[in-house]
């Protein structure tokens, strides 16, 4: 599960949902963008000494109208 999280105008983070795909949450992002694009480039920040897993963990998109994060959600065993 990946969770949404964007900013308000207070620049302040808030979720707005979780998802079972990053595909659906970038599905969102547009929605809220009004854009008309179909799909989105996402940044990402790489350790050259972290896991793929770490890697891959916060998905970033700077829109028109927030910032937004895809964030995997921890597993609790």
């Amino acid at each position: 599960m990946w969770q949404l999280h964007m900013t308000n105008e207070a620049r302040e983070w808030g979720l707005v949902g979780r998802f079972e795909t990053i595909g659906k949450a970038v599905g969102r992002i547009t929605e809220l963008e009004g854009s008309p694009r179909y799909g989105l480039f996402l940044r990402t920040y790489v350790d050259p000494l972290s896991s793929d897993d770490e890697a891959l963990r916060d998905l970033e998109y700077k829109g028109q109208v927030a910032a937004y994060a895809i964030r995997r959600e921890r597993r609790t065993h």
